[in-house]
């Protein structure tokens, strides 16, 4: 009569089987989006730099103070 009450003893394994898949499934879907979006900056790119040269004739004007001491 007792072994009617114990639970199945497959049951917490095809819970942590589901678990397993759906971590694997949200892996993969990591890898393959990280990859694309690799792929695609790597061909926009096609050898040209990020940044844009600053200009030597047109000068940023800058302001300049010292810190004063409260001692």
């Amino acid at each position: 009569m007792i072994m009617d009450k114990l639970p199945h003893p497959s049951a917490p394994s095809l819970l942590r089987m589901q678990h397993l898949r759906m971590v694997g499934l949200l892996v993969g879907v990591m890898l393959v989006s990280g990859g694309a979006g690799w792929w695609l900056s790597r061909s926009d790119n096609s050898g040209q730099s990020i940044a844009t040269p600053v200009s030597a004739v047109d000068p940023i004007p800058v302001t300049t103070r010292s810190p004063v001491s409260r001692l």
